[in-house]
């Protein structure tokens, strides 16, 4: 999710420590929420909304694995990482659903030359190394008016050694539970 109102969409009730614990944050944290709010086979969610996660993204308590891409420092904005992630999820308004970049039980990689082929064939997509992201101004009415371009080049750098996140699962009545730290 983009930010705490993207994820307020899909979580029946958002736990005030939740608040407390993605404002503090400055590494990635994937917090898993209770409540999780389901899409019916129209689309629609319980809320009466036209939002809604998909089951299979759902565990059987009810309960969503959720992290917002956060930038800590100049040095994470200039690889560009999260600021795509954000951009990306922002552009879309949804969520994305992704895979960890390494198989169970095996080492997480800490760098994107260390994913294994495995992983990047399964996959849908796989963001290349280097990329050009492009930004629309919003076009007007009028045909005659142009789109605003702007472009911009963001690289990430194969020699930043990743982290894995923190995993944190909340309770309906307050409770926290680390699941790695």
């Amino acid at each position: 999710a983009s930010d705490l109102d993207m994820v307020a969409r899909y979580i029946d009730i958002i736990p005030p420590i939740a608040i407390d614990l993605v404002e503090v944050n400055d590494a990635p944290m994937t917090i898993i929420y209770p409540g999780a709010i389901v899409a019916d086979s129209k689309g629609g969610a319980a809320k009466g909304t036209s939002f809604g996660l998909a089951l299979s993204v759902v565990a059987e308590d009810g309960s969503v694995g959720i992290r917002i891409p956060i930038v800590a420092s100049a040095e994470e904005e200039s690889i560009g990482g999260a600021i795509f992630c954000n951009k990306l999820i922002y552009k879309l308004r949804k969520p994305l659903v992704s895979t960890s970049a390494n198989i169970s039980g095996e080492s997480a990689p800490s760098r994107f030359s260390e994913i294994s082929k495995e992983i990047i064939e399964g996959v849908d997509y796989v963001v290349p190394e280097s990329f050009i992201v492009e930004e629309r101004g919003e076009a007007g009415t009028r045909k005659s008016e142009e789109l605003v371009k702007a472009s911009r080049k963001i690289r990430f750098d194969d020699s930043a050694t990743g982290k894995s996140s923190q995993i944190i699962k909340l309770g309906v009545n307050g409770e926290v539970k680390v699941i790695r730290f």
